[in-house]
């Protein structure tokens, strides 16, 4: 089965949309396009390296080359969402393990409960939340209180978790 992304046009307007989902970023056309061709039109993708691009520094060449290097659909997930995992808080780290326990939306609340043996104030879990919301580890549901992670973000996440032994019963 062939998966194809958006079209060149529509790739380059949905990453025109995520950069204003952004506070201050402000790509070329160049850049714009060059995101939108690496990424084969993968909204996912782009989500993700729009917010690598945020997080580390603003080198859009760093994130294309990344992906150039990849030869598969996984191996282009794989560094993309890796490299963003990588620099993540530790915290925020623990906050989307637990998060990735969850097949269905994901209550604050129960990401709090869990959060609660390593977390030890509310604002620290606040902190790791909102850092996941604005890397788009999670993103908020239609319904308020409510978080949802990507199947294929979850799926990383779970595998990291059971390589560090930290999968709940």
């Amino acid at each position: 089965m062939s998966l194809k992304g958006l079209t060149r046009e529509a790739a380059i307007e949905y990453v025109k949309h995520m950069e204003a989902r952004y506070a201050n970023i402000a790509l070329s056309d160049s850049d714009r396009e060059q995101l939108a061709e690496v990424t084969g039109g993968n909204p996912l993708f782009i989500q993700i390296a729009l917010a690598r691009y945020v997080r580390n520094g603003r080198n859009i060449k760093l994130i294309v080359d990344q992906v150039r290097q990849s030869n598969s659909f996984f191996s282009t997930f794989q560094n993309l969402f890796g490299g963003l995992y990588e620099s993540l808080s530790p915290t925020a780290k623990q906050v989307a393990l637990d998060a990735a326990q969850y097949t269905e939306e994901i209550t604050r609340e129960d990401l709090e409960a869990d959060a609660e043996h390593y977390i030890s104030d509310s604002e620290q879990f606040e902190r790791a939340l909102m850092e996941l919301v604005s890397q788009q580890v999670l993103k908020p549901s239609d319904i308020a209180g409510y978080y949802t992670i990507h199947p294929l973000v979850r799926a990383y996440l779970m595998h990291i978790s059971e390589r560090s032994g930290r999968l709940r019963a």
